[in-house]
């Protein structure tokens, strides 16, 4: 079961019967609430209906108003590649292959290439890879590799509010990798831009304010865990 409580004094609202990860999406129903994906399912946050569903999605991403109908659109991986798809019509508007073979992926979204359109930034833990392609035609903007090919880096992304405003970058986790195996992350930007690169990163997770990084990691065999933050010139 999946329950969902207030925030406020954790009352239940409503209950759904199964279980599976959460993705948080953009505001389908135009009700003012971001909505939410559980599984292959789509629901309405406020509500807790079914808004939608695609068979065989393992992850979702919010991808903007892509067709201007005033509803947010959502991108959706299958072990294939991922669909850009109407939150209107639930039509399927694109389909992408993925840049990589055997995917367990992640995905993400942002405006990367500054056009406008939402980009879609995809991992695959079992490829050691991670990608920026453009929301716009489905062309690689820039493919970054992990350090070792059993990093698992690709695991987990994290955008990140840069301290210089004409910088867009990302967080990568490689969860497998790095010193004592405690992983690390890698901030990645423009294609020019070098990693900068952190230490014990099994995951990354941006900051509720949006203006900071944070990635949770430590040494497992000490049972420590370290937040690093993002807080000047990178």
């Amino acid at each position: 079961f999946t329950h969902v409580v207030s925030g406020r004094d954790q009352t239940l609202l409503y209950m759904w019967p199964h279980g599976g990860k959460l993705f948080r999406l953009g505001d389908i129903d135009r009700d003012g609430t971001l909505d939410l994906a559980l599984g292959d399912l789509v629901y309405a946050s406020r509500s807790g209906l079914l808004l939608g569903t695609r068979l065989g999605t393992v992850a979702w991403a919010d991808a903007g108003d892509v067709d201007g109908d005033l509803t947010p659109d959502l991108w959706a991986a299958n072990p294939s590649g991922v669909d850009l798809i109407s939150g209107r019509s639930w039509l399927t508007l694109r389909s992408v292959p993925w840049p990589f073979s055997s995917p367990t992926p992640a995905i993400d979204s942002l405006n990367w290439d500054t056009d406008g359109i939402r980009d879609l930034a995809v991992g695959s833990a079992t490829n050691n890879t991670a990608s920026v392609l453009s929301g716009r035609d489905g062309t690689t903007l820039f493919t970054y590799s992990g350090r070792g090919p059993q990093d698992g880096f690709g695991a987990s992304f994290a955008l990140v509010a840069s301290p210089q405003p004409a910088t867009r970058l990302l967080a990568v986790a490689a969860p497998y990798g790095g010193i004592y195996d405690g992983g690390y992350a890698w901030l990645l930007g423009e294609p020019r831009f070098p990693p900068a690169v952190t230490e014990f990163g099994l995951a990354c997770a941006p900051a509720p304010s949006g203006s900071t990084l944070k990635w949770i990691g430590g040494y497992p065999s000490l049972g420590t865990t370290r937040v690093a933050r993002v807080s000047g010139p990178v």
